[in-house]
């Protein structure tokens, strides 16, 4: 299958589609190379030219020519599928044989060497004999969809166009019928399907700006292109622009994990072309790439949600973003910390617009005075770790001693010492609901020890993106104070007429 099967790859397809195209690769009825590297760029939606529905309605007028030459009703199936080995050397004897003993079935077909062309009342339209394996490899692959739970449909729309005089507009009705099918297909099976309309948005702005034949995935990237494209409506809100960048890289590194999970080599940059690349620094290990949860819905489940681990207002909320971004915050940290700043000030203002607020509280918005600096955000997520290092200790302390999977044996034992006198110091000093001595039942201590591991999670994201941040520091107020400048100049370009 040699290559074939890395455009799937690219756009993050799931099992369900690379096994059926294993399937028809490794049936052994077509060539390797061309018609299966065509194919796989057809399915992810890439392989039509400027019209990723081309092939369908290629398909169409391929099904009116085997109808028309004697493949009709179930002999369709014998045509598509009954070759052991299909070439165009194959698909011209099987439609001549068929020709040599009735010839066409209906009028305004016409056959040379090089394929057939067909006269319609309303148009004309011819399909290459070289093409037609990869045709008739599109209808396998359509036959075989959603565990072939689509034959019978396919075969319906199928008939319903050949069930009157043939014409154009029906080729088309039958075209669009499939490529509805289809579409919602791709965005059941691929990432970048279900996104496609944002991504294909962003994909020529990155190949525009790429650096040294890389897309750059980074903190500048997305302040650029919402500064750029911020003036319609897909790309209005900062937090969108964020947003789709974020699922972008996750879907361009599932693509390159599942790629190189196949031994592949390093991808290149024309998505569309099936090529794609990221700048290293916004590369991800595998244990990067595990699915991210937020610590929080932890402890909003039931067994946890009554103990007040966090105060709403002035604990949860200044890290609430943070954990549910979690590693992405960290990859695009400056990215995340103009989201922090000057996202709620945009949200604000679009409240203001719905509710009719008023100009004064739009203008002072638009002013980005209330803005929380870069080097303050910092000090929050510092105290939010310090609180955390806390619930880490009291949790400790209530787990001790009733906790047999505890395992200290390998650490000396004045270091143990000391580790549970300061737990039991945090746990007397955490004067809040549920931190009690009471017995605690089989129950209770599973509920702590899934809120121990979530604390542990948010301590590693707040150490790892601190790190991150650690790297801006340098020039920490200046970087607020610039960023503050472009974000008030873009609001006053996107609201001032409001005022």
């Amino acid at each position: 299958m040699n290559n074939s099967v890395h455009p799937l790859f690219r756009a993050n397809a799931d099992s369900e589609i690379v096994e059926q195209f294993r399937a028809i690769a490794e049936s052994g009825r077509y060539a390797e190379g061309p018609v299966l590297e065509r194919l796989a760029h057809i399915i992810v939606g890439s392989g039509g030219g400027p019209n990723r529905d081309a092939p369908l309605y290629e398909l169409c007028h391929l099904v009116n020519i085997a109808d028309a030459c004697g493949f009709t009703g179930d002999e369709r199936m014998l045509f598509f599928m009954g070759a052991e080995r299909v070439s165009p050397a194959v698909v011209i004897k099987q439609i001549n044989g068929k020709l040599a003993e009735n010839g066409w079935r209906r009028g305004g077909f016409e056959a040379d060497d090089k394929g057939v062309a067909i006269t319609y009342a309303d148009g004309e339209f011819s399909v290459r004999f070289g093409r037609m394996p990869l045709l008739v490899a599109l209808y396998e692959f359509l036959a075989g969809m959603d565990d072939f739970t689509f034959f019978n449909e396919l075969n319906d729309i199928f008939d319903e166009m050949l069930s009157g005089p043939v014409t154009m507009k029906s080729i088309k009705a039958a075209t669009g019928r499939l490529a509805s099918k289809f579409r919602k297909y791709r965005h059941t099976h691929m990432d970048w399907a279900r996104h496609e309309e944002k991504f294909d948005r962003i994909a020529p702005f990155l190949t525009e700006h790429a650096v040294d034949g890389k897309w750059r995935v980074d903190d500048p990237a997305i302040l650029d292109f919402w500064l750029l494209h911020s003036h319609g409506k897909e790309f209005k809100g900062y937090k969108t622009v964020f947003d789709a960048f974020v699922t972008l890289l996750r879907t361009i590194q599932r693509a390159s994990l599942g790629k190189s999970a196949e031994g592949a080599r390093t991808m290149g940059l024309d998505y569309e072309a099936g090529e794609v690349d990221v700048g290293d620094d916004a590369r991800m290990s595998f244990d990067d790439f595990s699915e991210w949860r937020s610590p929080f819905a932890t402890f909003d489940e039931a067994g946890l949600k009554d103990i007040k681990f966090f105060k709403a207002s002035s604990e949860r909320k200044p890290i609430e973003m943070l954990m549910h971004y979690g590693p992405d915050a960290s990859r695009l940290p400056l990215a995340f910390l103009r989201l922090e700043a000057f996202g709620p000030l945009q949200s604000g203002i679009t409240t203001d617009l719905q509710v009719k607020r008023g100009k004064d509280s739009i203008r002072k918005r638009i002013t980005c005075d209330d803005a929380v600096p870069y080097a303050e955000k910092e000090g929050q997520y510092h105290g939010s770790l310090d609180h955390i290092t806390r619930l880490q200790k009291a949790v400790l302390h209530l787990l001790s001693g009733r906790d047999e999977e505890m395992d200290v044996s390998d650490v000396d034992e004045g270091v143990v010492a000391g580790l549970l006198q300061n737990a039991r110091e945090a746990f007397d000093g955490m004067k809040r609901k549920g931190f009690h001595r009471l017995a605690l039942d089989e129950e209770r201590l599973e509920a702590f020890r899934c809120a121990g591991d979530a604390l542990v999670a948010m301590s590693n994201q707040l150490h790892g993106y601190l790190g991150k941040v650690s790297g801006l520091k340098s020039g920490f107020d200046e970087q607020f104070e610039n960023d503050k400048i472009v974000f008030r100049a873009q609001f006053e370009k996107m609201y001032g007429d409001v005022l």
